[in-house]
């Protein structure tokens, strides 16, 4: 053994000795278990957490997830469970509130303060939060610091927040933008009472609808009676209620809340003013809100003004439950223009509960169905294409041999809008182009587009490159290329080679 060997052997077992003292002294790595004390004297077992704050998160306990801001309305906070406590580094308890109010001093000295720690804290923190985490939080409000405040407020059960927040709303030296995310606050703050926030928002309402949308919004997202009664008491005091922008009080929770369904039910059925019944019945049309369509059929007779009745087709309509479609399917059998009216709205359907969209297919498939109406028909199926329904494929495909013309665009756009899972019906598309009209190839090349896949876009390069097509048609089939193109690359895809196949024919409409 040379003496260069024997040096080298000496230098790696320095080299190994120091690294086990260092991993001795330093911790035993991050999939070892930690021991620290719990709060009962016993000790809890956790694995150390990898977000960057330090904290240390037990099995079995909340995971400590970051909320996305605003995520949801009014969120359950966090906490305890009956389950172990959650700990912070050194052995401090989250169960021990002096603990816990030392932790959140550490943080408020940090620069900058790490909210998603903070709002871990707050999670479990009875009572009202330290004033310099309220000074904090105050302050970076007022900064224009959305998005980590909105952490804690997402969680904490410190309803005398409440007070601060209204203190900073009446200051008028508020930077633009700083009320919305006040407003936001205050609408998901879960220890915040409900009663509470709905009057302090309701004083500081101007009675313009534009400048109100965004307090209107913290109301609806407070929801139950109070909220509900708080928007239907503004909109009779409105000037032109019907002209408000209904998607500021979208806050409501009509699928589950039955509070403010009962209070707006209510409403409906003694609106005083047909400008006001309007109101209400674009506030009813929320996706799943079952428990209005008792109220909104109550409204549909012939005594009615055209708009109220317009009104509520749109509204069921968009309600998308199985009695709300029910309903509007039996007002498409009428052969007058308010069964048109009817059959337009079902084929603009965009939500729709599992019941509805199993109707609506089962309709489409039966003999007879829509009182053999062929435009009902077509707007079922345009409904199922909208709602991208892979149950209809089957009904669409089917479509496709049909002589009518309508319902064969129909079916096409159908088959784009559900995607990927058409793609076994791609080969049928492509015999459809070779005999289709000028304007029936360029809805192929578009559902082609949207279906994605080799054989599509082996197609698509061939109409773009065939001149015997009209230039409107390669020129869909061009941008049907740039879609499938974005997609891929959204999906982090990898481009296919297009597979040899024979080159599609075409004519031109003359």
């Amino acid at each position: 053994m040379t003496q260069r060997f024997r040096s080298a052997l000496l230098a790696l077992g320095i080299l190994a000795a120091a690294t086990l003292v260092i991993w001795l002294v330093l911790g035993r790595g991050d999939d070892d278990p930690v021991e620290i004390g719990s709060g009962d004297g016993g000790v809890a077992r956790g694995r150390q957490d990898q977000s960057g704050d330090g904290d240390v998160h037990l099995e079995g306990s909340r995971d400590g997830s970051r909320p996305a801001p605003g995520a949801g309305v009014r969120p359950r906070p966090g906490g305890r469970d009956g389950t172990v406590p959650r700990r912070i580094p050194e052995g401090v308890d989250y169960s021990d509130p002096a603990q816990v109010e030392k932790r959140f001093a550490e943080l408020m000295s940090e620069d900058p303060i790490q909210w998603a720690a903070v709002s871990r804290l707050a999670a479990v923190y009875e009572g009202a939060l330290p004033d310099d985490v309220r000074d904090a939080l105050m302050s970076a409000l007022a900064a224009g610091d959305r998005t980590g405040p909105i952490r804690v407020f997402a969680v904490s059960r410190d309803g005398s927040l409440v007070r601060d927040l209204f203190r900073l709303l009446d200051d008028g030296a508020l930077p633009p933008g700083v009320k919305g995310a006040l407003y936001q606050a205050l609408a998901i703050l879960p220890g915040a009472n409900d009663a509470e926030v709905v009057r302090g928002i309701e004083a500081r309402l101007t009675g313009h609808g534009r400048t109100d949308l965004q307090a209107l919004k913290a109301i609806g997202d407070r929801g139950g009676r109070d909220g509900a009664r708080a928007i239907v008491e503004y909109l009779m005091r409105a000037d032109q209620p019907q002209t408000l922008p209904h998607y500021g009080y979208l806050g409501l929770d009509l699928k589950n809340d039955p509070a403010a369904v009962e209070v707006l039910s209510e409403a409906v059925a003694h609106a005083e003013t047909p400008e006001v019944l309007g109101a209400l019945v674009k506030l009813s049309a929320q996706g799943g809100a079952d428990g209005m369509v008792a109220s909104l059929v109550a409204l549909d007779h012939a005594d009615q003004p055209h708009d109220i009745r317009r009104g509520v087709l749109e509204a069921l309509t968009r309600i998308g439950t199985d009695d709300s479609l029910a309903y509007v399917m039996n007002v498409a059998a009428q052969p007058d223009p308010y069964g048109v009216l009817a059959v337009t709205n079902i084929g603009r359907m965009r939500s729709a509960t599992p019941e509805a969209r199993a109707r609506l297919v089962e309709a489409v498939g039966r003999e007879g169905a829509f009182y053999g109406d062929p435009k009902a028909r077509r707007a079922a199926l345009q409904a199922l294409g909208n709602l991208r329904e892979r149950t209809a494929l089957p009904a669409l495909v089917d479509a496709l041999d049909s002589g009518d013309d309508g319902l064969r665009h129909v079916a096409t756009y159908g088959l784009g809008s559900i995607g990927e899972p058409a793609r076994p019906h791609v080969p049928r598309l492509i015999d459809l182009f070779s005999t289709a009209d000028v304007r029936m190839q360029k809805q192929v090349a578009v559902a082609l587009g949207g279906i994605g896949g080799a054989d599509a876009r082996s197609a698509l390069e061939q109409m773009l490159t065939n001149q015997d097509l009209e230039a409107r048609v390669r020129r869909s089939a061009r941008m049907a290329l740039q879609r499938l193109e974005t997609d891929e690359a959204d999906a982090g895809r990898v481009r296919p080679p297009a597979p040899p196949g024979s080159t599609l024919g075409g004519h031109k409409d003359r």
